[in-house]
């Protein structure tokens, strides 16, 4: 499984093993960094479970939304995987994978995510985008800050830095920001991603920011 759409960079390794069902993660931040990790990461978790890349039976990505320097590689990757071994291959879309790594542990009203400067694509509970817009011009909105929120987020240190300057200027504000550090582990979340992922017959076209969201 391979996720380069959010701020927090993921590829996990699943293995079906004599003593049972093991996990091997890497996790790395920041876009520019994805050439350099996702090999070694791909090596590092095959060689830790004791297999090799003509072992795997199947590939999942997060193909989006998300922005053209998250996403390319990532998915470049699992495409050339496809090509080279055969595989059947699984996307996930980026608010569903959120939604899964958060466990259903509360409701989440709206789904916040980066779409450069201080802007955040806006999804509701139901992952129907409603709108780009300034972080804060959400945050300000009357209905935002009378009403108790959960959001999902996947803010940029710069966005984080905007909701940490609303959260102490408007401390009545009810809201709660989920963001990587309260995912769940990504073994305990794969059972409710299969149930989510879609078969893709053909090579991932990603899900860019810059293109029609759907």
């Amino acid at each position: 499984m391979i996720n380069t759409a959010t701020e927090l960079k993921e590829l996990a390794v699943y293995a079906k093993l004599e003593i049972g069902t093991k996990t091997e993660l890497s996790t790395w931040q920041a876009d520019n960094s994805d050439l350099t990790n996702l090999l070694p990461a791909l090596e590092t978790n095959l060689r830790a479970l004791g297999i090799t890349v003509q072992d795997l039976s199947e590939l999942v990505v997060v193909d989006g939304p998300g922005s053209f320097s998250a996403l390319r590689l990532g998915i470049a990757l699992v495409n050339t995987l496809k090509a080279e071994l055969n595989l059947p291959l699984y996307t996930i879309s980026t608010p569903t994978y959120l939604a899964a790594r958060l466990g259903g542990q509360q409701s989440i009203d709206y789904y916040l995510l980066k779409a450069g400067a201080n802007q955040v694509h806006v999804f509701d509970h139901n992952f129907n985008h409603l709108e780009i817009v300034d972080l804060n011009k959400f945050l300000e909105q009357d209905s935002v800050i009378a009403t108790p929120l959960t959001i999902a987020t996947d803010f940029t240190e710069k966005l984080n830095s905007s909701f940490l300057d609303f959260k102490q200027k408007i401390p009545d504000a009810r809201i709660e920001s989920l963001n990587a550090e309260r995912w769940l582990p990504i073994a305990d979340c794969y059972t409710k991603m299969e149930q989510n992922r879609i078969l893709n017959p053909t090579i991932v076209m990603p899900k860019y920011f810059k293109n029609p969201l759907g």
